[in-house]
């Protein structure tokens, strides 16, 4: 209804606003040149990083492509950990 509409163009604005804000950011670090800091991340930890986002993006659309309409599980997790 309306409020799931409001609730949905809420996040779409705070998405947008969050975007500008790692734009301005990662902006501000190419100015002053700091691209030397990722020398210091470890090839491990950007694969690990690239792959895990790979999954949770992959894993999120299975439900579009395959077409299951999943409910929301939040009800069931809180009467399984009561029991």
């Amino acid at each position: 209804g309306e409020a799931q509409q409001a609730t949905q163009l809420q996040y779409n604005l705070m998405a947008i606003q969050i975007t500008f804000i790692v734009g301005v950011i990662e902006f501000a670090m190419g100015l002053l040149r700091l691209g030397f800091l990722t020398n210091f991340l470890s090839h491990s930890v950007i694969l690990g990083f690239t792959h895990g986002s790979a999954i949770i993006i992959g894993l999120s659309q299975v439900k579009h492509v395959i077409g299951i309409k999943a409910g929301n599980a939040k009800g069931n997790n809180v009467r399984f950990i009561k029991n």
